[in-house]
């Protein structure tokens, strides 16, 4: 099975193949329907999605599951990134999916929404744009969201360590009343973000 996109429910565990995503991406990105092959999460109170994509596609089509999990507490993300095969239908795929989320969420607040992980966060315009969209959702309840750089196959890079921290700022000044932001950093990633303009790579 291949692993460029695949997500995993908890309470109760339930695994969805690729194959199913991509299907339910293609009757509903357009429709702003929770897919109908999709488990309805009506008794969902943790949600954990593992999420492989070619870098530059848009996260937010999975917000539509938080909206329909009226009682998901806790939500958690993981993400790895894959170089872009197709880099000329990316952005129309992107813009596509980022209207329908939003369109498909406008107005909507979670009442039950208190924590939200987000894992091999990069402060790419994929992973902000979903951390920005889970603090507008998480208005009215968020405690907590968790920010997790994670090293990568090319090692951490003062370019990458300076994006994440303005990023965090960005994020800090746009958390809901009640709400704190929380950085999870590697030892390697610690020395970077302290030192970054004595560090030598």
């Amino acid at each position: 099975m291949s692993r460029r996109r695949s997500f995993k429910f908890f309470f109760p565990i339930v695994h969805v193949s690729s194959k199913s995503v991509f299907q339910a991406m293609r009757e509903s990105w357009l429709t702003l329907h929770y897919p109908d092959n999709f488990p309805r999460p009506n008794n969902l109170r943790e949600l954990e999605l593992d999420l492989t994509l070619e870098a530059g596609e848009s996260l937010l089509f999975f917000t539509f599951f938080i909206k329909a999990a009226s009682l998901l507490s806790r939500f958690r993300a993981r993400i790895i990134y894959i170089p872009a095969l197709h880099k000329q239908y990316v952005g129309i795929g992107v813009r596509i999916l980022e209207r329908a989320a939003r369109e498909a969420t406008a107005g909507f607040v979670h009442k039950r929404l208190k924590v939200v992980k987000l894992i091999g966060f990069t402060g790419r315009r994929t992973d902000y744009k979903l951390a920005l969209h889970l603090l507008e959702i998480g208005r009215g309840s968020l405690k907590k969201i968790i920010l997790q750089p994670t090293n990568d196959s090319h090692g951490i890079k003062i370019k990458r360590v300076t994006l994440i921290e303005k990023r965090s700022k960005q994020l800090e000044a746009k958390l809901p009343p009640g709400a704190k932001l929380v950085m999870l950093y590697s030892f390697k990633f610690f020395l970077a973000y302290n030192f970054k303009y004595f560090l030598n790579y």
